[in-house]
Formats: C-alpha cells, sequence, structure tokens
C-alpha cells in the first residue's frame, strides 16, 4: 500500500530570464587537476596536459586503428609519485630517478564508422633512470574501469616494475 503525503509540486515556468553560461556548449579537455602549480612535473616531454593526451590518443587508435579520442575530463585528484638517491656531493640534493602518475579519466573516444563511446578509467605514466638520460625508459597503462584506489595500488607496483618500453 502506497500512502499519499498530499505533496503538491508545483509546475516549473520560465522566468524569462537568461543568465549565460560560457561554459555550456560542446564538452572540451579539462586537464584542471593535473595542471596545479607547484607540481614537478619536468619529467614529462611536454606540459602536462599534451603529453597525457597524447599518449591517450595513442592508445586508443592502438586499440581500434583510426580511433579518435575527442575529449578528456580528468574527474579525481592524480597521483604521484617520485623515487630517488641522496646526492653524495650534497646530502640535501636529491636526485630523482623514478617518478610515476595516475590519473582517472572520462573520455569520448569515436571509433572508426561507430558511435563515439564514454570511457572511464586511469592511466598511469611512469619514467625509469631519470638520471641517465641516454637509458631513460618510459612506460604507460591505459586502464579502463578503475577508480582512483585501484590506481593509486598499481602505480605504488608499477614505478617498481621491470624497466621495459610500452608493449
Amino acid at each position: 500500500m502506497v500512502a499519499h503525503l498530499g505533496v503538491r509540486r508545483q509546475p516549473r515556468r520560465p522566468t524569462g530570464e537568461y543568465a549565460r553560461n560560457p561554459r555550456h556548449g560542446p564538452v572540451r579537455d579539462d586537464f584542471a587537476r593535473l595542471e596545479i602549480p607547484g607540481r614537478w612535473l619536468g619529467w614529462l616531454p611536454d606540459r602536462p596536459a599534451a603529453s597525457v593526451r597524447g599518449q591517450l590518443q595513442e592508445a586508443v587508435a592502438d586499440q581500434v586503428p583510426g580511433s579518435v579520442l575527442e575529449w578528456v575530463k580528468i574527474i579525481d585528484e592524480p597521483i604521484f609519485l617520485t623515487a630517488g638517491i641522496r646526492s653524495p656531493a650534497d646530502p640535501q640534493t636529491l636526485i630523482v630517478r623514478r617518478a610515476g602518475m595516475a590519473v582517472v579519466f572520462a573520455l569520448c573516444v569515436s571509433p572508426p564508422r561507430r558511435e563515439p563511446e564514454i570511457l572511464t578509467g586511469a592511466f598511469t605514466w611512469v619514467a625509469v633512470q631519470l638520471d641517465d638520460p641516454r637509458l631513460r625508459r618510459d612506460r604507460t597503462w591505459f586502464d579502463v574501469d578503475l577508480d582512483r584506489a585501484q590506481a593509486e595500488e598499481l602505480l605504488k607496483r608499477r614505478i617498481y616494475e621491470t624497466e621495459t618500453p610500452s608493449e
């Protein structure tokens, strides 16, 4: 049995007022959480947004050739890890040997001749041997349906995994 509570909802009526929303329109990239000043991301080859977007585009195109990344939004706080050793010459200086980050995303990808798809997950990037540019190795992972906690656990492992280029 359903009890009627007697609550009456008033129909919504237009007020005649219009407030412009400059953010209304097509979905656009949003890397704001990644590009907060004061974070050291100098190990990336380009600006953080450009670096991550480029790697994500490559990942989706590797999965389905010809796919185009329409937009990307970082939907949670990124995770960063850095590892190194103290400089023998100056114990106050850290020589960075490894750096990594994981970002949780929502993105839209358009595969050829198919409807666009929205995916969520995590993108992880690890760079090792940063103290010797000749030996530097980078590796990335594109994981669908992963949340921030899972991405953080994987990053902690991946920063110390085999030092091989992306597969």
